[in-house]
């Protein structure tokens, strides 16, 4: 209703919602919101002192709640009355703390930024390495399989050596003993 220039209308809700504040509590800033609608239309009615108690308390509360989205409302209110209240030491106060507070915000989201491009190179690096290992795992899985074959091939030609050597033995055995016998044979006659 403050945007629609229906400041009586506006005043009446504002009213309500104050009267709603200790029961509602002050869920993500809401009071400060109120606040702030308040002290914009006291400004507007020319109630600067009675705008600067509602506008400072919004500010205190969204800085109490670290809500940055709300502070420089709450900063731009005050520096809006102050310009039209003619007091220009508070105004130039609250326009710089503003200038200032962007200026942390901008390096509060720079430093955010710097910290979740770390995290990223870190998760991509971690990656890589886990990627790497994982490359590592393949190739000497494939050389334990070229090692078992290698072995099972070993064990297979060893395994007919013996087999060759067992047969080899039966026949030399076997030629001993025809010859053993064709000897014994050839002594009796």
């Amino acid at each position: 209703y403050s945007l629609l220039n229906q400041p009586e209308k506006s005043d009446y809700y504002i009213e309500l919602a104050l009267q709603l504040i200790p029961e509602i509590g002050n869920r993500e800033g809401l009071s400060s919101r109120i606040y702030l609608q308040k002290g914009n239309n006291e400004i507007g009615k020319g109630n600067f002192k009675v705008a600067e108690n509602y506008l400072l308390k919004s500010l205190e509360i969204v800085k109490s709640l670290d809500i940055s989205e709300s502070i420089p409302n709450s900063y731009n209110g005050l520096i809006d009355l102050y310009a039209k209240y003619g007091d220009y030491q508070k105004y130039s106060y609250y326009r710089d703390q503003l200038e200032l507070f962007n200026e942390l915000e901008k390096t509060r989201k720079s430093i955010e930024r710097v910290q979740e491009l770390q995290a990223l190179y870190e998760f991509d690096r971690k990656t890589a390495k886990i990627d790497k290992q994982n490359r590592e795992l393949i190739v000497k899985q494939y050389q334990l399989l070229a090692l078992s074959i290698f072995i099972s091939v070993i064990i297979g030609i060893l395994v007919y050596l013996i087999f060759i050597h067992i047969r080899m033995k039966r026949y030399m055995r076997s030629l001993f003993e025809q010859k053993l016998e064709q000897t014994k044979h050839e002594s009796m006659h």
